[in-house]
């Protein structure tokens, strides 16, 4: 089977409860197969102020929803996993100029080697759709990002 390619998942509303209940044991399932790619990141954005460690605080090594999976893991590979997660917080709005978003994805690629192949998962209500993709390519991020702050 051929490796999935290095990769950086981006998750619009990664505060919400979609992304603790759902998205990130998915990823955790994918990580304990060994599907994810050797160079494979998560920047979850939100409107909520968070740390990068406060969100791997709250989506994996506090939460509710990963409890019975990683009890029984050693604490090295549940750092590993936690260690891919990142957050950049997109302040008070999801209507605001991306390029500090688009900033942080360039560093993070750069940083992480994930070659600028980036996915956005937009765990949001539909009726942030239109406003996340227009400023996604107001800013540059719908294209490939190669190098670090674009």
């Amino acid at each position: 089977m051929k490796k999935t390619e290095n990769q950086m998942l981006v998750i619009f509303g990664a505060s919400g409860d979609l992304t603790a209940r759902k998205l990130v044991p998915a990823l955790y399932n994918l990580f304990e197969a060994g599907q994810l790619p050797e160079h494979f990141v998560v920047l979850g954005t939100s409107r909520s102020d968070m740390t990068d460690e406060d969100f791997r605080n709250r989506t994996v090594l506090e939460s509710a929803y990963l409890k019975d999976k990683l009890k029984k893991k050693n604490e090295e590979g549940i750092r590993k996993f936690a260690d891919i997660f990142y957050y950049h917080d997109l302040g008070k709005s999801y209507d605001v100029d991306y390029e500090s978003l688009r900033e942080r994805v360039g560093d993070l690629n750069k940083e992480k080697g994930t070659q600028g192949n980036i996915m956005y998962y937009l765990s949001t209500p539909p009726t942030l759709y239109e406003t996340i993709a227009k400023n996604l390519a107001d800013s540059g991020l719908s294209a490939r990002i190669m190098g670090g702050s674009a």
